[in-house]
């Protein structure tokens, strides 16, 4: 993955370790354990929502489906969600 794409800042912290001249292996140390941080973050806001959203009662699930595809239908709506994607 190019820096640029990583989360957490990772292109800064690429950049900063490349002009710093640091050692690589330190570089991939303190990359690794941010994305660790991260990726155990995403799949605790993961389960999360997960359990909110589990339910067995139907009328819910028409419910929900039918709101997750009005959001899809409206494409300002849409983008405003997809921003918020992944803020805590």
């Amino acid at each position: 993955m190019w820096p640029s794409r990583m989360p957490c800042g990772s292109s800064e912290r690429w950049s900063r370790h490349i002009a710093a001249e640091r050692d690589v292996v330190d570089a991939l140390h303190e990359y690794e354990i941010g994305m660790r941080d991260y990726g155990f973050r995403a799949v605790r806001n993961s389960l999360k929502a997960m359990r909110q959203t589990v339910t067995d009662s139907t009328l819910t699930l028409v419910f929900s489906r039918t709101m997750l595809r009005a959001i899809n239908a409206l494409p300002s709506v849409k983008r405003r969600m997809a921003r918020r994607l992944g803020e805590e």
